[in-house]
């Protein structure tokens, strides 16, 4: 944070005129906070320009979805050489030089766009008689929460093992350069609770209620275009904030509060239906209509193209994300992920080719956002957190949630459980099938202290610990934040 000007803020502005105007930007320009925070327009450009930033390819364009979060996961077997970055990373050697690196770089981008969201915050009172005044807060507050929330998952103590009183991340509530002190995980999360119920609040009204999470309520002819009308499941929204906080109670091992915010959310949305699991009437490999809130990120087929078509990848999966769907004998080949996310090659040179993610330009050309939408936090998470969270108070209940979720992926033979223990086993394998290249099974793993299971290419299946599943803090971090 130290390295970061308080005055300054790179841009990103959504240009005018329609939805297929949505990911248009002007080019990037650094300007002084006092010349952009002017009027409503100047707020709308600092903001696409946080989830611009998140949306490239150091962060959630890839290496925290499918590249280095993945690895961890045991999703992929890197091809590249031993001594390569996801070479050690696959070894948990967060020592590598090449390694350290890389998590300093997630430390120093999440808690710039944390900066970037205290720049706004300080300059909200000059436009709170603006009509859209509510937006703009309920967002920023709102991403400032969910991003020091990602941070904690990543770089702050594995809760299950060592209490909420252990040292976890600093929380910075302003934009001074002073650093802030490192807190116990109990009061990140306070704070995280603080600035969600403030989200709520000033999202009350929020669009996105009444037309759903892809359309533009930008419609009329006279007034000014506005990106915070448009596709409101591509900005951190009213429904973002209330899953964001399912998620944060479960982090926090609050099961019953995390099973109440999980079953609101699943409750209002069949209600609103502006956000529903998969029908046959989707038919988008990604499953973006199940998106609570999702990123949309420039230009991301090359990237995409050199991971997953090229004849040099850096992941290779080996058969084994085929055999997670094979473990469910029975329902496997029906299942909808395994149809919609593997081909075979019509070479037979490489077999089975993992097609999730893989896109066409003239799609991108198009803008047709729903093939390449990144999904931040999902509908079938509130699901999973709601059949964990009651998995031994309520044994049917949580069973009945799980059959549900599974008939969303054409799975109707219904699944039947004698314990927790055996439903639990359950859905870890649908939580394995369900993320493939969404970043999310390594800090799942963390969460609840769970062996990694990984391609038998890589090795032997690695057993939870301390040392795995927390990311070191920068060193000079920890110099002179401490």
């Amino acid at each position: 944070m130290k390295r970061i000007l308080t005055y300054v803020i790179m841009l990103t502005a959504f240009m005018i005129s329609s939805c297929k105007k949505f990911l248009d930007v002007l080019p990037d320009d650094t300007v002084y906070e006092k010349e952009l925070f002017k009027n409503e327009r100047g707020f709308t450009k600092a903001l696409n320009g946080i989830y611009v930033q998140l949306g490239h390819g150091d962060l959630y364009g890839r290496e925290l979805k499918y590249g280095s979060l993945d690895v961890l996961g045991g999703y992929w077997m890197p091809t590249v050489n031993e001594m390569s970055l996801y070479s050690q990373l696959q070894k948990f050697n967060f020592k590598d030089q090449q390694v350290e690196k890389r998590i300093d770089m997630f430390w120093n981008e999440l808690y710039k766009a944390i900066h970037q969201t205290n720049l706004i915050i300080r300059n909200l009172s000059n436009i709170e008689d603006d009509a859209r005044y509510n937006l703009i807060a309920g967002e920023v507050y709102g991403l400032r929460a969910y991003l020091h929330l990602e941070i904690l998952k990543l770089f702050g103590p594995v809760i299950k093992e060592e209490g909420l009183d252990a040292q976890a991340i600093p929380y910075y509530l302003t934009a001074d350069r002073s650093p802030a002190k490192f807190l116990p995980a109990k009061e990140v999360l306070k704070l995280l609770e603080e600035d969600l119920q403030r989200s709520i609040k000033f999202l009350e009204e929020d669009p996105i209620k009444t037309i759903g999470r892809k359309e533009n309520a930008n419609n009329s002819l006279i007034a000014e275009y506005t990106g915070l009308l448009d596709r409101r499941g591509a900005r951190f929204n009213y429904y973002a904030a209330k899953a964001t906080l399912a998620r944060k109670s479960q982090w926090e091992g609050d099961l019953p509060k995390a099973y109440e915010r999980a079953n609101v959310v699943i409750e209002e949305l069949k209600e609103t239906e502006a956000i529903h699991l998969k029908t046959w009437e989707d038919d988008v490999k990604r499953f973006t209509i199940e998106n609570i809130f999702g990123l949309v990120p420039r230009n991301p087929k090359p990237a995409i193209d050199r991971d997953f078509v090229s004849n040099n990848i850096p992941f290779d999966f080996g058969g084994f994300l085929e055999k997670i769907f094979y473990e469910d004998r029975v329902n496997g080949n029906f299942d909808t992920r395994y149809n919609k996310w593997f081909s075979i090659d019509k070479n037979n040179s490489v077999g089975t080719k993992f097609i999730k993610l893989t896109l066409d330009q003239k799609d991108v050309d198009d803008k047709k956002f729903d093939l390449y939408e990144l999904q931040m936090i999902g509908l079938p998470e509130m699901y999973f957190i709601a059949i964990e969270s009651q998995m031994e108070s309520n044994l049917k209940g949580a069973l009945t949630l799980l059959n549900e979720f599974r008939e969303s992926r054409d799975i109707y033979s219904e699944l039947e459980a004698n314990s927790p223990a055996e439903l639990k086993k359950m859905l870890i394998e649908e939580v394995r099938r369900e993320y493939i290249g969404e970043g999310y099974l390594y800090s799942f793993y963390k969460r609840t202290f769970n062996t990694i299971h990984q391609s038998p290419k890589n090795g032997a299946d690695i057993q939870p610990s301390l040392a795995i599943f927390k990311f070191p803090i920068p060193l000079d971090e920890n110099i002179y934040n401490k």
